[in-house]
């Protein structure tokens, strides 16, 4: 006696539904980097947002990490601390890394470079990041004396 197998639906509603947060997440994400330059503050807000359909998803889009970056950048050349705030945007330690390297070239307040300083050292520990080259020497991490 065979065993009736049973057709799928046609419409499989947790798929489509899965499928279209999916879709939302992207788009929201491919938005940010279109406008992160004119405007990274509602940049940072699709960010979120699709963060926010993390939960459902279960993952951000690859191109999420471009966004990331984009927004700290894009955030320095109109406000340098919100811009070292927003580091932990980033969730690759090794793009973290990189970003904090090209904000410290720029930044020019003593009390932001010793805390972006401080944070390469603590980076530059990180077994994610060991291998890496870094854009920076040793002896550019020394901590100015008014801190």
């Amino acid at each position: 006696m065979e065993e009736e197998i049973e057709e799928p639906h046609i419409l499989d509603y947790p798929k489509c539904y899965q499928r279209a947060v999916e879709d939302q997440q992207l788009a929201l994400v491919e938005y940010g980097l279109e406008i992160v330059e004119e405007d990274p503050y509602e940049a940072l807000k699709l960010y979120r947002e699709a963060e926010h359909l993390y939960e459902e998803v279960g993952y951000l889009p690859g191109i999420a990490i471009d966004l990331s970056i984009a927004i700290v950048k894009s955030m320095a050349k109109e406000d340098m601390q919100s811009a070292i705030d927003l580091l932990e945007l980033i969730e690759v330690e090794y793009y973290r890394l990189e970003v904090a390297n090209d904000l410290l070239a720029h930044v020019l307040l003593d009390e932001q470079k010793n805390s972006l300083k401080e944070m390469v050292l603590k980076l530059r520990e990180s077994p994610n990041c060991e291998s890496r080259s870094y854009l920076i020497s040793a002896s550019e991490l020394t901590f100015d004396q008014d801190s």
